[in-house]
């Protein structure tokens, strides 16, 4: 952990305040990470050259990543 960060965190008591706080601090997602995920969903196109299983691991985690972001599939 930098310095700058350590100085931060160093003031919790417990490991569950300096979680709590950390998630506080970079567990929010940025309107621009959901648009990103939500045009990355919509321009998705299957490529010839990718199986199909390759094809379900991707979108699988596009799904993944905007469940996470609280965004449900848009087309």
């Amino acid at each position: 952990m930098h310095d700058d960060l350590i100085g931060e965190f160093e003031a919790c008591s417990t490991t569950k305040d300096m979680w709590d706080k950390r998630k506080a601090r970079f567990g929010q997602i940025s309107t621009t990470r959901i648009h990103a995920l939500q045009l990355k969903w919509m321009q998705y196109e299957m490529e010839s050259t990718c199986s199909i299983a390759e094809h379900v691991q991707t979108m699988s985690a596009m799904v993944r990543d905007l469940k996470a972001a609280g965004r449900e599939i848009s087309s």
